[in-house]
């Protein structure tokens, strides 16, 4: 049975890994005076420059968790096509994002009752989360089963030390 990777943009992961592995994203937004800006946009190479200059000029931002009705549609595109589905989302302890896609999963995978559907919380973050993605990406990509993937993060997403620093 053929399965999807569903993860967040704070994974981290560069454009080019996440297309060719066919993973979808849900994006996260931040807001800064006024404005709205997405995180990700498939297809569309994510401007990290203008973020950080921005950053520097001293705005200030907010978070904001993946739209809901924009998240229900991906869901749901995946279900829909016969896909099973796997998301590796963002630590429940920084974010509500793992929170809200699972109770959106779940009210929405009760509509494709034949679907097998798991979801780790990675309980990390950047590259750290992106990490995780990675090995089920090369999982998948080897012929692991869904069920397999998803026990192997299950057992080994407490096993990565995630440091990074900020400017």
């Amino acid at each position: 049975m053929s399965y999807t990777i569903l993860t967040d943009t704070s994974c981290n992961l560069p454009e080019d890994i996440i297309e060719d592995a066919g993973v979808e994203i849900l994006a996260l937004r931040f807001m800064s005076e006024g404005e709205e800006y997405t995180s990700y946009t498939k297809g569309v190479a994510t401007d990290l420059k203008m973020f950080y200059q921005m950053m520097r000029e001293g705005r200030t931002f907010t978070t904001s968790l993946p739209n809901q009705q924009t998240s229900a549609e991906i869901i749901r595109g995946i279900l829909g096509r016969g896909d099973d589905l796997l998301y590796i989302g963002f630590s429940s302890g920084l974010s509500g994002t793992y929170e809200a896609t699972v109770n959106l999963i779940n009210n929405i995978s009760s509509e494709y009752p034949k679907r097998k559907v798991y979801t780790c919380d990675t309980r990390g973050a950047s590259l750290g989360e992106g990490m995780l993605v990675r090995y089920a990406i090369d999982m998948k990509a080897a012929g692991d089963p869904i069920e397999e993937v998803h026990a192997w993060l299950e057992e080994h997403r407490f096993h990565l030390a995630h440091w990074f620093t900020v400017d």
